[in-house]
């Protein structure tokens, strides 16, 4: 190889590097926007930005994704009513609520890994420790303010937003090692942990919510999903049961 074809092949690796860094900078972006949705109600200044601001320019383009769009269309629905912040704040606080607070009784969905895979539906199983087990490992901890169990599906999608970063700033680094490393730790996490339940979670958030906003939310969780799992080749695994069918169980 002379000098020339090792420049070119330099600048190939050069430009495959960031552009690999800014898909998984995008990645990281969406987890952490979905990880704030499903942590807590929509504030009225959070209805303002989706109705008007950068949260509806997200949405909209949300919206032209071939699989997202669906769900971004139906989360886009809430907010062209023209309604007044403060009341569709406190309308869909009420949804929020009745979802994941139990509020809503055997139609509530529960935001928490070992619920779904716990014969007892208990929170705080194994699943939660390894949660923990995985935040103490990256230095990371639950949001501030957040009194939830570490296996909420919203503290999941931050780690999982923290594992896209560390690896687009390997890879924007060249240092390959450091992002076989990172994307390892990110597939790891995928299986183990979101793919494992959040399709399942997913599917009964849009059961319970009708076409409404967090049903829209957890049609485009299901779809970036099912896009990390097409990509990385990971077979589909065996579904957890739903709320619904141990409902009917009872």
């Amino acid at each position: 190889m002379d000098g020339t074809e090792a420049s070119f092949l330099s600048e190939d690796l050069t430009t495959y590097a960031h552009g690999e860094a800014a898909a998984l900078r995008e990645r990281g972006h969406l987890y952490r926007w979905l990880s704030r949705v499903f942590l807590r109600e929509l504030s009225a200044e959070d209805v303002g930005d989706y109705a008007r601001g950068s949260g509806r320019l997200l949405l909209q383009g949300l919206a032209e994704d071939e699989r997202m769009g669906r769900g971004a269309a139906m989360m886009l629905r809430q907010f062209d009513g023209g309604a007044d912040g403060d009341d569709l704040s406190r309308a869909l606080a009420g949804v929020y609520g009745r979802l994941f607070h139990g509020v809503g009784g055997r139609r509530s969905v529960p935001p928490y890994q070992s619920v779904y895979e716990s014969e007892e539906r208990a929170t705080h199983g194994e699943a939660w420790r390894r949660m923990c087990a995985v935040l103490a490992n990256l230095g990371l901890a639950a949001p501030e303010g957040s009194r939830e169990p570490e296996d909420h599906v919203a503290i999941q999608l931050a780690v999982m937003a923290h594992l896209c970063d560390l690896a687009g700033d390997a890879a924007e680094g060249g240092d390959a090692g450091a992002l076989g490393q990172a994307l390892d730790r990110r597939h790891h996490f995928l299986t183990s942990h979101l793919l494992a339940w959040v399709p399942t979670f997913s599917a009964d958030c849009q059961a319970s919510d009708g076409d409404g906003f967090y049903a829209g939310a957890a049609s485009v969780l299901a779809a970036l999903l099912e896009e990390e799992r097409a990509a990385l080749g990971v077979a589909e695994a065996t579904p957890v049961t739903s709320r619904a069918t141990r409902n009917d169980q009872q």
